[in-house]
């Protein structure tokens, strides 16, 4: 047992001085998280949208003020001129624009946001749509009634991406770092060294799941975390499940990388194999 725990030790050590495996495995999710949180995590989340309205005229009023109401849980604000409302767009104090002249409603929006424009006119056109059926007097022929099943929420695109930023944290520390490690092991002959001693394969293999695995977790919640706290990202964990995954996926990616050092004697080509198979 004394000297399974010296083992766990080394490999500790082993990982603190491995700089570049510590990047990938413990900042580099947290960089990737918060910069790319910070830039685009609103992209394409409607409901969070600013849009505002300027009436050129009071014909109908009251019904676009009832249908916009109605539409959508965005948030509105009303200008009382055009160039208050574009300027705004401009600004990007709102997202996007509706100009009422008691003819036809116009969409105004910001051409430099390629991503978030296809959301905000069909957002534009639910609100036009609906307004023309209610100025004609005509109801909806087929209504659509809602109705909510299971579990599954409406969320961003952003809420889509931290589940991918996890699985790369646990195929860097399994498949890259472990077939790393162990080709280095290989080439500086310390696996030879370790055969004539009485620590057996197994406690080695054992000392580096044990070490790459409390790595992966600690790894995988303080991503998660960061995400819910900063950006307000909703996930309903079953965290019975999170654990399982993370076990089999770590030492599925773990046996990936053995492989690897199986099969190679380098690092350079231990990488360059991993990246293949990645």
């Amino acid at each position: 047992m004394k000297g399974f725990r010296a083992l766990l030790v080394a490999e500790l050590r082993v990982f603190s001085r491995d700089r570049m495996g510590m990047f990938f495995t413990l900042l580099f999710p947290l960089v990737y998280v918060l910069i790319f949180g910070f830039l685009m995590g609103d992209i394409g989340d409607v409901d969070q949208a600013h849009f505002g309205v300027f009436f050129e005229t009071d014909a109908e009023e009251v019904l676009l003020r009832q249908t916009i109401d109605d539409t959508g849980s965005m948030h509105l604000l009303f200008f009382d001129s055009q160039a208050n409302l574009l300027t705004a767009i401009t600004d990007r104090r709102i997202d996007f624009g509706l100009q009422w002249d008691g003819v036809a409603l116009q969409f105004y929006y910001d051409a430099n946001r390629i991503q978030e424009n296809f959301a905000f006119e069909q957002a534009a056109r639910a609100i036009t749509t609906e307004f023309n059926l209610r100025r004609q007097g005509v109801s909806r022929s087929l209504p659509v009634e809602e109705v909510s099943v299971g579990t599954i929420q409406s969320v961003g695109w952003y809420n889509l991406v931290l589940p991918g930023i996890l699985a790369f944290t646990i195929l860097s520390a399994g498949l890259f770092a472990v077939s790393g490690h162990l080709t280095s092991m290989k080439e500086r002959n310390i696996l030879d060294r370790l055969i004539v001693t009485p620590m057996r394969p197994m406690a080695l293999l054992s000392a580096i799941v044990i070490i790459r695995m409390a790595i992966v977790f600690l790894s995988t919640l303080v991503t998660l975390a960061v995400g819910m706290v900063v950006f307000g990202l909703h996930y309903d964990v079953n965290w019975l499940r999170y654990v399982i995954f993370v076990i089999l996926a770590t030492l599925g990616t773990m046996g990936m990388g053995t492989v690897i050092a199986l099969l190679v004697r380098r690092p350079s080509s231990a990488s360059s194999l991993a990246n293949v198979l990645a």
